[in-house]
């Protein structure tokens, strides 16, 4: 999944672009992420167990947080004119296909007589699902990267 977020920055100086990768890097360091950074680009990962325990545990704080479905990805700056850009390429978790399995064993046990009718209905639903939470994972943490560069980007102000 590929996301793009503009952000406001003041000027148009390599200084200010890696402040804001800074300030990214800091929150997603905050989030228990595993943090590879290069010049102009950070790559992230979070672990399984991390994601299984918030999954399961009760979230008691109303911290939230933006990697439900998102396991790994890259981030990058982009100038583009005036306005700088952060690509983000972004690995779906496993969580996704799991979810879009169990729905589609769910369809399996429909009450039609025809094999081909239950397996068509199974792989379309799950396929639908699929489609739905990994766009949900895509708004929920470009939600998150837009504000987050956003205060960095004011800070820089």
């Amino acid at each position: 999944m590929k996301c793009l977020v503009a952000l406001n920055t003041v000027g148009e100086t390599l200084v200010q672009e890696q402040v804001v990768l800074d300030h990214v890097q800091q929150a997603l360091l905050e989030y228990d992420a595993e943090v590879r950074r290069d010049l102009d680009s950070l790559s992230f990962r979070v672990p399984f167990g991390e994601r299984l325990a918030r999954i399961v545990a009760f979230r008691h704080r109303a911290r939230w947080w933006p990697f439900d479905y998102i396991a790994s990805g890259t981030l990058r700056m982009i100038r583009d004119g005036a306005q700088s850009r952060i690509e983000a390429e972004l690995q779906p978790s496993s969580l996704l296909a799991t979810i879009a399995i169990a729905f589609a064993a769910f369809c399996l046990i429909l009450p039609f007589d025809n094999a081909w009718i239950r397996t068509t209905i199974g792989v379309s639903v799950g396929s639908m699902v699929f489609g739905l939470v990994a766009a949900l994972g895509r708004w929920q943490f470009t939600s998150w990267l837009r504000a987050t560069g956003e205060s960095a980007s004011n800070a820089l102000e």
